[in-house]
């Protein structure tokens, strides 16, 4: 028996708004609420983790104690979407769910989860409460509203960034002034961050790192990806000429360092360097760490003024409402005046068809960066809905339970004790992993 699916009250944008509005005319009352046949059903979600280890003489070791990605909503009874009513009654669903992926250590991922878990909520009661619910509903296709919806999430991320890098700043400058002891070093760490933000039927995602957020949906016998985000590592030729121009470095892996010229080619295999200067003596903090990541929230040493990294996110919007069937998977980069960088479908992309199922996969790159060489995007979109649809034995919440444990137990998976023959095996060392799958139905 399948699991009761949590409907997301969606007004059908078909009907004109002067037809919706009527029943919300103005009276010396507030409007009741108007509840309208929805589109989108919440259906199913999963999580699952596997703290990275290293391979010892047949034996796995952890790498570390505390596993250092930490996601939100952390199990399946912590994602019902949140009810919004509109000044002029109209009820809007929300969602939100983060991932993290900390490098360095487990605090900058656990600081910016929990600060998140705040900060989204009362941002999008904000922003809902203060615009025409019609027009909310049309986010996906209003670029002046997200743009505003964008300033307002980049300048969370900032002063998120700006807070996490100033408490760090205090702890190097209060161990500097113990007398630098080793064994109390503070530690300069940083994580990726994604944001995934569903909005009546506009999915948003927001980007920093190189976790990833895959969207796909199958309709009948048909599969198509819809969207896959941008990594910021070392394959990110924009960002790495920014950090180039801002005066970061570049070390290859005999610890030369990389000349760059004026484009930046292949720089697979290296690492960001930032020499030492005066601002970074200053603080306490050591220049010889090394970074693969071109986008990061924390990390100290390259946000010391002026800094070399940036934690503005990418950010997508893909209107997962629209009835017909999507015929592209690119989009097009567009720069506001604001220098916003916003990710525009091209206009091949036309939404997703009525019936379809819509799965948002997110998981950090203890899962991606850990297939093998032929394993794309593609074949983990199909692995998926082989094992979700093809045998459908238990509730669609079990069989995606499952198939977020095989996607994290890169060397064994599910009680048989299988390789999915999707992973490289025997490898040395395994990363942290993390991978969460939503699924809506679309009516």
């Amino acid at each position: 028996m399948e699991d009761t699916p949590i409907i997301l009250d969606i007004p059908k944008l078909s009907e004109s708004p002067a037809s919706i509005l009527s029943s919300c005319s103005p009276t010396s009352s507030p409007p009741s609420p108007t509840f309208i046949p929805s589109t989108l059903e919440f259906a199913a979600y999963a999580v699952s983790s596997e703290i990275g280890y290293k391979n010892v003489q047949h034996q796995r070791v952890p790498i570390h104690t505390i596993i250092e990605d930490v996601h939100y909503p952390l199990q399946q009874s912590d994602n019902s979407p949140t009810i919004h009513t509109t000044p002029s009654g109209l009820t809007i669903p929300s969602f939100f769910q983060i991932l993290a992926d900390g490098h360095g250590g487990s605090s900058a991922s656990a600081f910016f989860k929990n600060k998140l878990i705040q900060r989204i909520p009362q941002f999008l009661d904000t922003f809902i409460a203060s615009h025409d619910g019609h027009k909310i509903l049309k986010l996906a296709q209003n670029k002046e509203l997200q743009r505003e919806f964008s300033e307002n999430v980049i300048e969370i991320f900032q002063v998120l960034d700006k807070e996490y890098v100033a408490l760090k700043t205090d702890e190097y400058r209060q161990w500097t002034s113990r007398g630098c002891h080793p064994n109390t070093r503070p530690v300069d760490d940083g994580c990726t961050l994604i944001v995934n933000i569903i909005i009546g039927t506009c999915f948003v995602n927001l980007n920093v790192g190189d976790s990833r957020t895959v969207v796909f949906q199958r309709s009948g016998a048909d599969c198509s990806l819809i969207f896959e985000s941008k990594d910021h590592n070392m394959s990110h030729l924009e960002k790495i000429e920014e950090i180039w121009r801002r005066g970061g470095q570049f070390i290859n892996p005999n610890g030369t360092i990389r000349q760059i010229r004026q484009n930046a080619v292949d720089m697979k295999g290296t690492r960001i360097y930032r020499p030492l200067s005066e601002n970074i003596k200053s603080v306490g903090v050591s220049h010889k760490r090394t970074l693969n990541l071109t986008g990061t929230m924390g990390d100290l040493l390259f946000k010391v003024e002026p800094w070399i990294l940036s934690c503005k996110p990418d950010i997508t919007f893909l209107d997962l409402g629209a009835d017909l069937k999507p015929e592209s998977d690119e989009f097009a980069l567009e720069r506001s005046d604001s220098g916003i960088e916003l990710q525009i479908p091209k206009p091949t992309f036309n939404g997703v068809p009525s019936g379809s199922d819509i799965l948002i996969l997110t998981a950090s790159d203890g899962l991606w960066d850990h297939l093998k060489p032929n394993i794309t995007s593609e074949v983990i979109v199909n692995f998926i809905i082989e094992e979700v649809y093809s045998c459908p034995i238990g509730s669609l919440q079990e069989r995606l339970s499952a198939v977020t444990e095989k996607l994290v137990q890169r060397e064994v998976s599910g009680p048989e004790k299988t390789n999915t023959g999707l992973f490289m095996e025997k490898m040395c060392r395994y990363d942290d992993a993390t991978a969460a799958i939503l699924v809506l139905k679309k009516e």
